[in-house]
């Protein structure tokens, strides 16, 4: 069975926005109530720009306590050890409901580069090689999980950093509607095992998105020639989809320090004029290598005016099983669960590598069982908590559409009729407009694929195929929304594929949006 908690948010009759609606101007505080502390630790160089952070999450809904690297200890063990101490009386203090948060301000040194003044990153273990974490900082019970939203915003000096901050305050307070607020992006490689494992990989990758909330939109490319999903240039697919903008962009394949298919760091100059921008969710080995002065791709995106507002990422070398479950509960956590940060959702998602379960999951573990015995699959999962850290504020408010939309609609059971009236209410917008879907499954594609040869792909052929396989809108209708409510009349011709359909809508006005979903059938 799926996870209560997931249950929880998804009815039958009427699927609610997030459960923390973050989507108008000026909600990037807290809710109401006691100020969350936010607990900054700083490189000596630095101080500045972490009081500018300070001053600017005081006046969000936060409790913001700035300690200085140098003050912390001279040895890396004692840095760990005294920044633990400070998070620990934070937590004792704290209301239950409040999440904590620290921000590491500066980059960490290489191995045996003098950590003096600096955040050093802490040793972990990996069964395939080097592997190096800051998740240590927020364990604060020796469990391996993490109790606190930990991030970093590895800056080299005080103009980096500042200039970073100037993106959050930028990602937090400006609104610009679309249904670009709403997507999740993706793009993937074959794993290169063959095309029995790289067909139960891209499978099971498909599985899993049936799962997730369908209020959002799922697009994205597969740079493999055998897939629907292929697209050609690759490379243009990629920063296309960075520049249209997504709640995420998730990467899942082969990497390196600056490197993903189909996106190396020399790239992230190219990608322009973002209306919103991503966090991007790296699952790969390498991309968040970040202890020393070359900084990895995770982290050059930080510096980049128009890629992405914070990333995630793999440390060292990871394993494809717990990438893939890694992606799972990331995507899980930020689609269906939408804590209000993004350190709360990455914190969810590694204890959700640890501690979840669901149908899913059991699939995924059994389909792997061939590859990966259960016996080693736990250990994976526990050592990929470290490996995976979180390269931005981690305080920094997910811009989730600002409310729901509630569904009711002429019910038709099978679809038959070529027509249905959906109908519903937007509680946050008295007046504007809506955009009303119907769709169908994840995994289904509408018409007709062309042929195409995966030894000789031509361009254009590949590019129609695309186009079909994305599109999953059987029929959409834009009506306007008065006082609170809408009716909007979808048609469509011909027989309908046999699977599962869902209603969707998205509505906005100047100031704010709103989108959920219905399940049909």
């Amino acid at each position: 069975m799926k996870r209560s908690v997931v249950l929880s948010l998804v009815a039958v009759w009427a699927v609610c926005a997030p459960p923390s609606a973050g989507g108008s101007g000026g909600t990037a505080g807290q809710d109401a109530g006691p100020p969350a502390p936010y607990v900054i630790a700083v490189d000596d160089a630095l101080v500045a720009a972490a009081q500018e952070f300070a001053a600017y999450r005081a006046g969000h809904g936060f409790a913001p306590d700035v300690v200085v690297a140098s003050q912390l200890g001279a040895a890396p063990s004692a840095v760990l050890d005294s920044i633990r101490t400070v998070l620990r009386d934070a937590r004792a203090t704290a209301p239950a409901d409040r999440a904590v948060f620290l921000l590491l301000l500066g980059h960490a040194p290489e191995a045996g580069e003098d950590p003096a003044g600096h955040l050093p990153a802490v040793a972990c273990v990996n069964e395939l090689g080097d592997c190096w974490t800051d998740n240590a900082y927020g364990d604060l019970d020796d469990d391996g999980l993490p109790d606190v939203a930990v991030g970093r915003v590895p800056a080299h000096d005080e103009l980096q950093a500042l200039e970073y901050l100037a993106k959050v305050r930028a990602y937090e307070s400006a609104f610009t509607p679309g249904t670009f607020r709403r997507r999740v992006s993706v793009y993937t490689a074959p794993g290169g095992f063959g095309p029995e494992v790289d067909g139960l990989i891209e499978f099971a990758f498909m599985q899993g998105l049936r799962t997730l909330s369908h209020a959002f939109d799922v697009v994205g490319a597969y740079n493999n020639p055998a897939s629907r999903y292929y697209y050609q240039p690759f490379d243009d697919k990629v920063a296309e989809l960075f520049s249209e903008g997504a709640i995420a962009m998730v990467y899942v394949g082969h990497g390196s320090s600056d490197w993903t298919e189909g996106l190396t760091t020399e790239q992230l100059r190219s990608i322009v004029d973002q209306p919103l921008l991503p966090l991007a969710l790296f699952f790969a080995c390498d991309n968040g290598h970040y202890t020393g002065s070359t900084d990895s791709i995770a982290e050059s995106l930080l510096w980049e005016p128009g890629v992405a507002v914070a990333s995630f990422a793999s440390s060292e070398v990871s394993h494809p099983y717990g990438n893939a479950v890694l992606a799972y509960e990331t995507m899980l956590a930020l689609m269906d669960i939408r804590p209000p940060t993004v350190g709360e959702t990455l914190q969810g998602a590694k204890r959700g590598m640890v501690e979840g379960w669901d149908d899913f999951r059991e699939f995924l573990d059994g389909a792997s069982a061939a590859y990966v015995p259960a016996a080693e699959q736990a250990l994976i999962r526990s050592q990929h908590v470290d490996l995976y850290n979180l390269f931005g504020d981690p305080a920094l408010r997910t811009r989730y559409p600002g409310g729901p939309v509630y569904i009711d609609w002429v019910y038709t059971q099978d679809l038959t009729d070529g027509a249905v009236i959906v109908t519903g209410r937007t509680p946050g917008i008295a007046d504007g407009h809506v955009l009303v879907t119907l769709e169908v499954e994840r995994d289904v594609v509408l018409g007709e694929l062309e042929e195409v040869d995966p030894q000789n792909p031509a361009t254009a052929a590949v590019q129609a195929n695309w186009n079909k396989a994305i599109n999953k809108a059987v029929a959409q209708t834009g009506v306007p929304v008065r006082d609170g409510a809408f009716r909007a009349p979808l048609s469509w011709s011909g027989a309908l594929p046999e699977t599962r359909y869902y209603v969707k809508a998205y509505a906005w006005n100047a100031t704010t949006d709103a989108f959920g979903y219905n399940a049909v059938r």
